[in-house]
C-alpha cells in the first residue's frame, strides 16, 4: 500500500493504524510510523492512533510504557493502544482481538482504519463500526508461506502442529484478502 493512494476524496479525519506483528517488529518505524505520519503532518489526516496487539509478556514487564513515552518524544502527537494478543490458533482465537478492537473503535471519531497484514485485516473486517470510513488492508508478505518456511526444520513431532498451524494461516488469509476484494 501506498499511503499517499488513500482515498483523497474522504474528509480530512482521524487515522487509526492496526498491528498484530507488534510495535517492536523490525520495520515499524520505516513502514508505518514515518510514512503515516507524514500523511498526520501533511494535513490529510487530523490525527493518527496505533492500536497494537501484543504479547502478554511485553504487556506485563511494563515494555508498554517505554515504548509510549519513547515514541511519543519523537512523536508527541501520536495515540498508541496497546491490546493483548492471544496465542493464534484459528479463527475462534480472533473472537477476543475482535471484541478488544470494536471497544475501542467505538470511541474514535470518524476515521480510516489501515490494516497491517492478513490478521490484523481480518479482525478489521469483523470489528469495524460505524465512525469508519474506509478500511484498507495492507498486504504484506504471505503469512502462510513464511510460517511453512520457518518451521521446516522442526522435530518430527511437531510436524501436526506446524500443518495445522500453517491451514488455520492459509484460511485466516484467504478470509482477509477475498473479503476485502469482493
Amino acid at each position: 500500500l501506498n499511503p499517499l493512494s488513500l482515498n483523497d476524496a474522504l474528509p480530512i479525519c482521524h487515522l487509526i493504524i492496526l498491528l498484530y506483528d507488534s510495535v517492536t517488529n523490525s520495520v515499524f518505524e520505516s513502514q508505518v510510523l514515518k510514512p503515516y505520519h507524514a500523511l498526520v503532518r501533511s494535513g490529510r489526516f487530523s490525527t493518527m492512533t496505533i492500536i497494537s496487539y501484543e504479547k502478554q509478556e511485553f504487556l506485563k514487564a511494563q515494555d508498554s510504557h517505554r515504548v509510549t513515552r519513547l515514541l511519543r518524544a519523537d512523536y508527541p502527537d501520536l495515540i498508541i493502544h496497546f491490546l493483548e494478543r492471544p496465542l493464534l490458533w484459528g479463527f475462534f482465537s480472533l473472537r477476543a482481538p475482535i471484541k478488544q478492537l470494536q471497544k475501542v473503535l467505538d470511541r474514535q471519531p470518524p476515521h480510516v482504519l489501515v490494516a497491517r497484514g492478513p490478521i490484523s485485516g481480518y479482525i478489521a473486517q469483523h470489528a469495524r463500526g460505524i465512525t469508519t470510513q474506509e478500511l484498507t488492508i495492507q498486504a504484506r508478505g504471505l503469512l502462510y508461506e513464511e510460517y511453512v518456511m520457518t518451521t521446516v526444520q522442526a522435530p518430527w513431532y511437531l510436524k501436526p502442529l506446524h500443518h495445522y498451524r500453517a491451514y488455520q494461516f492459509k484460511k485466516i488469509e484467504q478470509a482477509a484478502y477475498t473479503s476485502a476484494v469482493s
